[in-house]
């Protein structure tokens, strides 16, 4: 019932935004529409941002589930300017899966027999198996195909996939890390995983300001925390498999302590590295819609990017309320507010000391504006699948601070969007907040094709722009 009255208010607070037609048929390997195939479709959280939150930009929430008809047919109106995935389920066949789809699109869904990779995780030094996390990506559009643990003995099987070429990463617990390509020829793909042993790290993790172990603090592979370890009461921890897939850095984090990196690289062998972390700020506030009141479940993260990249994120509670702790203190950062049915929101955030709180009271997120058009080469017809950039904030970003050689860098984290065009060429983005904008070409960079100022009262007119 929780999961089923979650789907329902993220549906309720999304049927305000303007829509869009997300359309297909399902067909067979031999091109027979497939009438009792299931299609899901979810949305894309973290999408479209540059974010640092893995978890966040692959955290995907179930939008709709509907059957397709008689002729294998299915239709669904969804909000513009989400970023998707559509599953389709059907017994026999292989899963059916693309991400980051725009409503809008139009799709033939073929359907093929199912395939099966499986093999094992094996230490090269003793020939024992060793049990990791595997995660696939397809090599050329990078959908996300499987993704799970072995057993303890090392064992992995995946069922229902595709027979499409795929990069694996794999992330042994106590091994060094590697990524292969897999190539199918054939129903089944075995592979066994030959592991080198790595290094072993080893230390201590400590409150930089008292000298006191931290109990708790985690210590990992890179920033994005391999095969993670935990202190323990004496803040000491015991990484094995450090060194694998041209990851040099490790890195420690403990909450309320600003996350600190270290470039060792260590192929094998022992070697100590400690940690001296430092008590870091912590920033608090309430958020509240037009009218007052309390919103509840909106992402809230702190990103600072000098030092050392951060990015802090938590949800707001059944008051609106929020409390990062651990943000880098005196350095300049931004406040990013996120949530479905609201116009995205950005804050400069002023330099704080260590120790101290930023208290920034209450933050209203408006009701969101939508920008959308179509996008067409010089002759006319429209550019299918290409990548539009928003670059810009709400129109009070500065509310709290005004830093703008940092904000350079900011901008490229928490500043600008980006979505696909459709089957049409047409996109959209439906979070924004009044402020001025401009809107490029590109993931990174591109051409600036227009520049528009968004107003609180309504909708911009759709636009139609020329890439060249």
């Amino acid at each position: 019932m929780r999961a089923i009255a979650a789907i329902l208010g993220i549906a309720v607070r999304l049927a305000a935004q303007q829509m869009s037609p997300l359309v297909g048929d399902v067909v067979d390997e031999h091109g027979t529409p497939v009438t009792d195939a299931v299609v899901v479709v979810w949305r894309g959280e973290g999408r479209g941002f540059n974010c640092l939150d893995l978890d966040y930009a692959d955290s995907w929430r179930q939008l709709a589930r509907t059957p397709v008809d008689r002729s294998g047919h299915f239709g669904l109106q969804l909000p513009i300017g989400l970023a998707l995935r559509v599953e389709v389920e059907h017994e026999g066949h292989a899963r059916w899966r693309r991400d980051d789809l725009a409503p809008g699109e139009q799709l033939r869904i073929e359907l093929e027999r199912p395939r099966t990779f499986r093999g094992r995780l094996v230490r090269q030094s003793t020939g024992n198996g060793t049990p990791g996390f595997l995660r696939a990506r397809d090599a050329d559009d990078h959908t996300e195909l499987f993704r799970g643990r072995t057993d303890a003995e090392g064992f992995f099987e995946f069922a229902r996939l595709p027979a499409r070429a795929f990069v694996c990463d794999v992330a042994p617990d106590e091994a060094a890390s590697t990524e292969w390509l897999g190539r199918w020829d054939g129903d089944v793909l075995e592979h066994v995983f030959v592991l080198a042993d790595g290094a072993v790290l080893s230390g201590m993790v400590f409150d930089s300001g008292t000298g006191k172990p931290i109990d708790g603090a985690r210590v990992g592979d890179s920033w994005t925390m391999h095969k993670a370890v935990t202190t323990g009461a004496d803040g000491r921890y015991v990484l094995r498999g450090h060194g694998g897939k041209a990851r040099p850095e490790v890195y420690a984090r403990a909450a309320g302590f600003v996350g600190r990196t270290v470039n060792q690289w260590t192929r094998s062998g022992t070697a100590t590295l400690d940690f001296a972390l430092l008590r870091g700020t912590r920033v608090a506030g309430v958020v509240v819609d037009e009218a007052g009141r309390p919103l509840r479940d909106v992402y809230v993260a702190v990103v600072a990017i000098r030092a050392a990249n951060t990015w802090l994120s938590v949800r707001t509670d059944g008051l609106g309320a929020f409390a990062l702790e651990g943000c880098q203190p005196d350095v300049p950062g931004a406040l990013l507010l996120r949530r479905d049915g609201c116009a995205t929101a950005v804050f400069e955030l002023p330099p704080q000391g260590a120790g101290r709180t930023l208290d920034l009271g209450p933050l209203t997120m408006l009701a969101p504006k939508c920008v959308r058009g179509v996008l067409v080469d010089d002759n006319g017809k429209p550019v299918v699948g290409a990548f539009v950039r928003l670059c810009g904030t709400n129109d009070d970003r500065e509310r709290f601070a005004h830093h703008d050689g940092d904000w350079r860098l900011l901008s490229l984290c928490v500043g600008q969007r980006t979505v696909r065009t459709d089957g049409s060429g047409a996109f959209g983005f439906g979070d924004v907040a009044p402020g001025k904008y401009s809107i490029a070409l590109g993931l990174a960079d591109g051409p600036t094709l227009a520049a528009i100022g968004i107003a609180a009262k309504d909708d911009p007119a759709p636009l139609r722009l020329v890439s060249r």
